[in-house]
């Protein structure tokens, strides 16, 4: 990373360091880094809401929105999956680096374009010859945070450096995994 990374400068500001490491539930070593709230809403923004139908409505003899409108439904539907993949993504780039690298042994790789061939993935997106874009595909699907862990990044956004400490100390991907729940907030009990 650059000196003028941004998530790094955050870091910096907060006076907590990059050097606290976690193994995430796929076994890969990470640091995990805040992300920007400016850079979510931006992404959000990026993407523009769908627009309900109108109708006309006889008795008040004015355009109406229709919200319950099937396709306005599934319009909304893929919204906020498409919104859902834009911030999955920038926790991918953004929310942790690898402590490790990518492996040498790219069995991983290999099962991606198997998966690949047999139509059940998409990788020509990517350029798996160009290092930035083959780590971006290991940390997507291979690494990838599960809930919990994608909670924990997204509270270090919102905490004091002390509290990113705590959070950070009382990770249960740390001292062994146990039964995580989905939605579960690691440090937070039920």
């Amino acid at each position: 990373m650059t000196k003028n990374d941004p998530v790094r400068e955050k870091l910096h500001e907060s006076k907590q360091t990059v050097d606290d490491v976690i193994t995430l539930a796929s076994g890969v070593r990470v640091r995990l880094h805040p992300i920007s709230n400016v850079l979510i809403q931006d992404i959000v923004s990026r993407i523009p809401d769908p627009k309900p139908p109108l109708w006309h409505n006889d008795d008040t003899g004015k355009d109406e929105e229709n919200p319950n409108h099937p396709e306005y439904k599934q319009a909304v539907r893929d919204h906020n999956a498409q919104v859902n993949r834009a911030i999955s993504s920038a926790y991918i780039i953004f929310g942790f680096d690898l402590v490790d690298g990518i492996p040498e042994d790219n069995s991983w790789l290999k099962k991606l374009k198997r998966s690949e061939k047999i139509g059940i993935l998409d990788l020509s997106e990517f350029d798996l010859e160009d290092p930035v874009d083959l780590e971006y595909v290991y940390k997507r699907y291979i690494v990838a945070p599960t809930v919990p862990e994608v909670n924990l990044i997204a509270g270090l956004s919102q905490l004091s450096a002390e509290e990113i400490a705590h959070q950070r100390a009382t990770f249960r991907g740390d001292a062994g995994r146990g039964a995580d729940r989905e939605g579960d907030v690691p440090g937070e009990s039920s």
